[in-house]
């Protein structure tokens, strides 16, 4: 599993309107105690924590359970540094009544993403939910997919077929943000060597400030055919 701050793009901190709009995407479908794996750079987490006060947030990575503890200061005890596969963790976790779990563009960095909902199903009382987005179209992937550490992209049907074959039932599941869809495709013609290169920054600046807010409003009416990711909302 590749984990650290380097699996991302920093400019991916800035992106609050794709943040807020990944969110409206649980809403509804959110226990009040919420646990985010692999919170990262805390850019959702921040939108998390804003209607859930008490949620938990946790990364396998040390260094990253650092940096969220330093932009959170006011909630080191709500951030946790632990592998989900870990029994004293689970554990921890369950005794802690987390009711619903986030996963978003986690699962394409597990190896087995099987056992790894498996897990996740063990933690969750009956009727939690489990809120997924991962990197859609196996067709988009490239070398921004290899920089991220991606094990692979999913199409709809896969991401429905693993979640259900862990235990699951899965209560909707879509394809979201079909424009970021598209520049993927034009990305992946680009060999991108970090992600600093190739005007990524500006790409990502661009597309939050004026690409999010006409998307998002179209999407409202209709989920389109294909997109950047795949949203799945599944329970236990």
């Amino acid at each position: 599993m590749s984990i650290g701050l380097d699996t991302m793009s920093p400019e991916m901190e800035g992106a609050k309107n794709y943040y807020r709009w990944i969110l409206r995407q649980f809403r509804g479908s959110l226990a009040p105690r919420v646990l985010e794996i692999g919170s990262g750079r805390g850019a959702l987490s921040e939108f998390i924590l804003k209607e859930h006060p008490d949620a938990i947030l946790s990364d396998i990575d040390p260094g990253v359970v650092t940096y969220l503890r330093s932009r959170f200061p006011d909630r080191t005890g709500q951030i946790l540094c632990g592998d989900i596969c870990d029994d004293a963790f689970r554990d921890a976790l369950r005794a802690a009544g987390v009711g619903s779990v986030v996963l978003v563009n986690i699962l394409e960095h597990v190896q087995d993403d099987g056992a790894f909902l498996r897990r996740i199903f063990g933690i969750l009382p009956a009727g939690g939910t489990v809120c997924i987005l991962v990197p859609a179209h196996a067709a988009l992937y490239g070398s921004l997919d290899r920089l991220a550490g991606h094990h692979r992209r999913y199409s709809k049907c896969d991401l429905v077929e693993r979640v259900t074959a862990s235990g699951f039932t899965v209560d909707r599941a879509h394809y979201m943000n079909a424009v970021g869809g598209i520049g993927w495709f034009f990305n992946k013609a680009k060999t991108y060597t970090d992600f600093g290169s190739g005007g990524l920054s500006f790409q990502i600046r661009v597309f939050d400030r004026w690409i999010v807010p006409i998307v998002e409003r179209l999407e409202r009416i209709v989920h389109p055919p294909f997109g950047q990711s795949v949203v799945l909302v599944a329970h236990a």
